[in-house]
């Protein structure tokens, strides 16, 4: 069975918090369950905790998958959990106040990809994993974001070949050249592996890859609510707005929400801050939709 989690806003939605609930709980209740998040995206800056372990494994990805995978209980690779991780990092203010640019700067900071210095891309082969990473040589050799050149050099130190851009449109072009098949080596692992396997997308994408089949249940987030598609149904709404608007990641939650009709709608309790980093508690705290979930793996 696999579960899809997508979310209805580009942040704060809530998807890695049901997620992290949802892959406890079902490890908990004896399922061999598998976390797998295609497309990722953290800033050095301000999660500077994942950026410490980043520095130390010498190796780039996001805080969200050792969550989930913590959650899970699993100890896999986190290139094959977390295929594609982009890095972003805050934009050097000093820079476009010297140069006169101060429009420049909020232009840089409206859009998150401008923010982009280093991306990951990575493939699992057999008895291997292969990290293709991207480096924008514009940001940092103008010094136009903050970021520690010693870092960058240990994250990347483990890379099998760099490519090196400049612009935004750049890094989406070489991630939709390479990043499809990355992520299909990795998922067809993880569903070799692991009979229950929980996906997390990426922002508000609806769904973060093309090559992901066979969805069962699709849990929609937003505050106060979990919303419940059929897999199916979601994964054919999918295709037909991919085939308008192009890009995976330009795919919605809002453009499949007006197509389909949702199975279920479960309303959701405010969490206080403690509750969040307590398995036991958000399990309670998810408790109705879990059980729906069990319910259908039962099935």
């Amino acid at each position: 069975m696999q579960l899809l989690v997508s979310g209805f806003m580009p942040q704060n939605s809530g998807k890695t918090t049901l997620a992290k609930a949802l892959a406890y709980t079902l490890r908990t209740a004896g399922y061999d369950i598998g976390v797998f998040k295609p497309v990722s995206g953290h800033n050095w800056y301000s999660q500077y905790d994942a950026s410490i372990k980043n520095f130390i494994d010498r190796k780039l990805y996001c805080e969200d998958i050792m969550k989930l995978a913590s959650a899970a209980g699993i100890r896999e690779e986190y290139e094959i959990l977390n295929p594609i991780d982009i890095l972003t990092a805050p934009v050097n203010l000093r820079y476009f106040l010297i140069h006169r640019y101060i429009s420049r700067y909020f232009y840089y900071m409206e859009n998150t990809f401008m923010q982009a210095v280093i991306a990951r891309i990575s493939y699992k082969h057999t008895n291997s994993i292969e990290n293709i990473y991207l480096i924008n040589q514009k940001l940092i050799g103008r010094s136009i974001v903050e970021i520690d050149d010693i870092f960058l050099k240990s994250v990347t130190s483990n890379a099998s070949r760099k490519i090196f851009f400049e612009d935004p449109e750049k890094l989406t072009q070489i991630i939709s050249i390479y990043g499809e098949k990355s992520i299909e080596s990795c998922y067809k692992y993880m569903l070799s592996k692991y009979p229950y396997l929980l996906i997390e997308s990426f922002n508000d994408a609806a769904i973060p890859s093309t090559r992901l089949k066979n969805i069962d249940i699709v849990l929609a987030v937003a505050p106060r609510y979990v919303v419940i598609y059929d897999g199916n149904k979601y994964l054919k709404a999918c295709k037909t707005v991919s085939s308008i608007r192009g890009l995976v990641w330009e795919n919605r939650v809002m453009h499949i929400s007006s197509l389909i009709k949702p199975f279920k709608i479960f309303k959701t309790n405010p969490l206080r801050k403690e509750d969040l980093d307590n398995l036991n508690r958000l399990s309670t705290s998810f408790s109705d939709i879990i059980d729906f979930i069990e319910e259908r793996i039962e099935e």
